[in-house]
This record gives C-alpha cells, sequence and structure tokens, in this order.
C-alpha cells in the first residue's frame, strides 16, 4: 500500500502496478501515467482529491459515481486535471448548469458534474481543457 500521510501529496500511479493508494490527510493528487483506457473499477484509491492526467498524452479516464465515492474522502469531490488530448467519460453525473449556487468547492477553469441518483452529494470538477 501507498500511503501519502498528512501533507499535500503526488503519488505517481501505473495501473499495472496494482497497488492500493491511500492520500491520507491533506490535498493528494494521483497523476496517472498510462495512457489509453483507464477504469478503475478493480482499483483501490482512497482518499485523494484530484486526478492529474495532463502530460500531453492521450488518456481517457472512466468513472463512475461508485469509484468516486471509493476514491475520495469525505468530502465526494474529485478534480480532474488534463490537457485537450485527454478525455473524461463519467456515469450517473450530469453536468451542473450553475456550479456556483451549488457549493462552495467550485474552482473557475473547471465543469461541474454532480451524482444523480445514489443519494450522496457526490461531485466531479473536470478541467475545461479535456474533452468530455
Amino acid at each position: 500500500m501507498l500511503n501519502g500521510g498528512a501533507g499535500d501529496d503526488v503519488i505517481f500511479f501505473d495501473v499495472a502496478d496494482n497497488d492500493m493508494i491511500n492520500g491520507g490527510l491533506g490535498t493528494d493528487t494521483v497523476k496517472i501515467t498510462d495512457t489509453g483506457m483507464i477504469d478503475f473499477t478493480n482499483t483501490a484509491i482512497s482518499n485523494v482529491e484530484m486526478i492529474d492526467i495532463a502530460d500531453n498524452q492521450a488518456q481517457t479516464l472512466n468513472l463512475s459515481v461508485t469509484d468516486v465515492l471509493e476514491m475520495t474522502d469525505n468530502h465526494n469531490a474529485l478534480f480532474i486535471d488534463g490537457d485537450s488530448k485527454d478525455s473524461v467519460q463519467l456515469t450517473g453525473f450530469e453536468k451542473v448548469a450553475d456550479p456556483h449556487s451549488m457549493n462552495n468547492m467550485y474552482k473557475d477553469g473547471y465543469v461541474m458534474y454532480a451524482d444523480t441518483a445514489s443519494g450522496v452529494h457526490t461531485f466531479v470538477y473536470v478541467s475545461d481543457d479535456i474533452v468530455m
């Protein structure tokens, strides 16, 4: 298990490593080094606040509400940074038309998506550079 501890950590992750990741306290980022489709169905990641795929390579993240709930802390919010070569596929989320009215975690430069069915307030903030 890779344990981030109490600080703000950047953890480099390759799906082939099959490691468990616990970001711990602080604002923790998982930097994805894989290219192509990245699916978190069988990946044990917890207590992270950001996924970074901004590396000028084509990457596609596939995330469900369950994935986001399992990988985030009790705020149930995940930020995704990337570039124009990247794409994100979200299952169970809808784009929020007025994110400033929803909650105080919203940041300019991101598009906000909210969970539509689970009953738990779950949010994904996708860099507006990423293709949806």
